[in-house]
């Protein structure tokens, strides 16, 4: 149902503020003043109606600057209920279009896959992982679990239909999960299952036909917070560009930002956004006291100042919005997995080809962005797809081809990086694993 002609909803807005300087050093935003702005949605449509500015706060330009004195306290906007599917497709090596061949990965993948979200600290229980089966198209992924020694592989989600099932997120008491799933010709969706496949829920409002897209939301990569109550996700909406294109040729959509929930999806309320059709927030992951919120900044539309176009970078922001800060440089292209569960590190992946493509290795980073560490070192002909730390924070689980096979294997390794072990074949492609708690 879209906003009444004239309402008025206050809102966060980030863009560059006119004659200020870049960062010298990155070309980066990050030091500018904070605005706040408020939007009038006529014919459903956001309008600029006013703004006002709050020095030392990092953030970027109003929409429309003004100087009244709206109230610094938390607020969100609303935004129509009309989404955008965001579609990047790329052929980053002859290796990697041969796996196609094996394994058909879908064209229609949410941008890059990005974060595996967020481990709550305990007792190391099962590992979630997506598998893709060996057909397509149309494409087909299931998620699947498995023990820590690797025993015990089993089938989680179902479905008699043709779907990509993905980005598994572990419940803090281990009992349940949230996840995305991609039914073909409709938006990304989020869902929830217990840990036995039993109780599929989905979260998303419905999107009633196919060609009913434009009124719906996209919803992807989702993360329960620390204590279970909230879930952090990358909702898509509003108009796309150019006028009367579609999800599968637009350039841009109006909104792609990172909300915040309950479990049932209501009261969603908005935590990071850079503006109209500008930049492509993703893959939120909780800190440890629920007090923060890690995120990939993706340039894919090419919007975001002084960064490369089809860059990432690491931000990190406080729940409310507020104190906003880059943490890893465009330059490293990664993407954030997770964040320690002792609250001291976050784990990212390089992706310099795309978020299945070779190239790229694990590192961690504190989160005020200082020691960044290396912990893989594969060369660039093999594939590092995202992953956890262990409820325990001793080890991190991901998925690579290192071992020189066809597929990925769900691979673990030390806090540090050394004594890898595989838990899977390899002969499949598997990815993006998350790591839960003993229930």
């Amino acid at each position: 149902m879209r906003p009444e002609p004239g309402t008025t909803y206050p809102a966060r807005s980030r863009l560059r503020a006119p004659g200020v300087a870049a960062d010298p050093e990155e070309g980066d935003a990050d030091q500018e003043d904070e605005w706040r702005c408020a939007l009038i949605f006529r014919d459903g449509i956001p309008v600029v109606a006013d703004g006002v500015r709050f020095p030392g706060r990092r953030g970027h330009v109003p929409l429309a600057p003004g100087t009244d004195g709206v109230s610094a306290s938390s607020r969100f906007v609303s935004r129509p209920d009309q989404w955008r599917f965001f579609v990047v497709l790329r052929c980053v090596s002859l290796g990697f279009c041969a796996l196609i061949a094996l394994v058909v990965v879908s064209t229609s993948t949410v941008r890059r896959a990005g974060a595996v979200n967020t481990t709550s600290p305990g007792t190391a229980g099962a590992i979630a992982f997506t598998r893709y089966r060996p057909q397509g198209p149309p494409t087909w992924s299931e998620i699947y679990a498995v023990n820590p020694d690797g025993t015990g592989l089993r089938l989680i989600s179902r479905d008699s239909r043709p779907v990509e099932d993905d980005q598994a997120d572990w419940s803090p008491d281990g009992t349940k999960f949230v996840f995305q799933r991609n039914i073909p010709g409709r938006p990304f969706s989020i869902w929830s299952m217990k840990s036995d496949g039993t109780q599929v829920t989905r979260l998303t409002p419905a999107c009633p036909t196919a060609k009913a897209i434009a009124t719906c939301f996209n919803d992807s990569h989702p993360s329960f917070s620390p204590d279970g109550r909230l879930i952090a996700f990358e909702r898509d909406s509003g108009p796309l560009k150019p006028a009367g294109s579609t999800f599968s040729n637009s350039v841009g959509t109006y909104s792609e930002a990172i909300v915040v929930a309950d479990t049932h999806f209501r009261h969603v309320r908005t935590v990071t956004w850079f503006g109209p059709y500008r930049g492509d927030d993703g893959g939120p992951v909780w800190s440890p006291d629920g007090t923060r919120i890690a995120f990939t900044e993706h340039n894919d539309n090419a919007k975001s100042i002084g960064a490369p176009r089809t860059g990432s970078a690491v931000y990190v922001v406080n729940l409310y919005g507020t104190a906003l800060k880059r943490i890893a440089p465009w330059s490293l292209d990664a993407t954030v997995s997770d964040w320690a569960p002792d609250g001291n590190h976050l784990l990212l992946t390089s992706e310099p080809h795309g978020d299945a493509g070779p190239g790229g290795n694990l590192y961690s980073v504190r989160p005020d962005g200082t020691q960044p560490t290396q912990l893989t070192h594969y060369p660039p002909t093999y594939r590092v797809l995202p992953g956890s730390y262990s409820p325990d924070g001793k080890s991190i689980v991901f998925a690579t081809n290192a071992g020189g096979t066809a597929g990925n294997a769900v691979t673990t390794i030390d806090v540090d990086g050394a004594n890898p072990r595989t838990l899977s074949s390899g002969l499949q492609f598997d990815g993006w694993p998350d790591w839960g708690p003993r229930p």
